[in-house]
This record gives C-alpha cells, sequence and structure tokens, in this order.
C-alpha cells in the first residue's frame, strides 16, 4: 500500500503546509471577507516582482 510508504507525521505535516494555505485562500477567496487584504498583498507581490 502506498500508505505504507508515508509516515502518518508526515502525511500531517504535508496536510498542514500544503491544505492550510489553499484551504484558507479557497475560503477567502471563496467569501470575500479578506479581499482588501488579498488586494493589498497581490499590489505589493506585484510591485516586488517589478524590481
Amino acid at each position: 500500500m502506498l500508505l505504507g510508504i508515508i509516515d502518518l507525521n508526515e502525511l500531517i505535516i504535508l496536510f498542514v503546509f500544503i491544505l492550510f494555505p489553499v484551504f484558507f485562500y479557497w475560503l477567502g477567496h471563496r467569501s470575500g471577507y479578506r479581499k482588501g487584504q488579498l488586494d493589498i498583498y497581490k499590489g505589493e507581490a506585484a510591485k516586488k516582482s517589478q524590481h
């Protein structure tokens, strides 16, 4: 089984570091709750990428 190769701790770490940010980004994007902050963050990221 594939799960036999992956340690449970590694699975939890992967879940936390990958799914949590994706979930919160999706939740915020879907609800539009932190839309202002997300727009500001995107603006800052765009400024940094131009340099």
